[in-house]
C-alpha cells in the first residue's frame, strides 16, 4: 500500500484573495480557490469553455509563499 499514491498538478488562476489565519501556535494556513480551463469543440463545430473551481488549503511554509507571493488574478501552478 505504500507504493499507492494519486498526484495531481493544477495550473490556473486564482480567483480571489488568499485566506491567511494564523493559529495560536504560530502555525499559518492559506485558503484560496483556483480556476483551471479547458477547451473542447462541441458536436456543431463550436469552442466550449469548461471552467472548474479547486478549493486549496497551504500549510506553513507554503501558506507563507502563497500570503507573501500570490494575489488574486495571480497564474500558478500546484502540485
Amino acid at each position: 500500500m505504500k507504493n499507492l499514491s494519486n498526484q495531481v498538478q493544477l495550473i490556473g488562476n486564482l480567483g480571489k484573495e488568499p485566506q491567511i489565519k494564523e493559529f495560536e501556535s504560530g502555525k499559518l494556513m492559506a485558503s484560496f480557490s483556483i480556476a483551471t480551463t479547458d477547451y473542447y469543440t462541441n458536436q456543431q463545430g463550436q469552442r466550449v469553455n469548461d471552467t472548474q473551481w479547486h478549493q486549496l488549503v497551504a500549510w506553513g511554509k507554503k501558506a507563507e509563499l502563497i500570503r507573501d507571493y500570490v494575489s488574486k488574478g495571480n497564474r500558478i501552478a500546484v502540485a
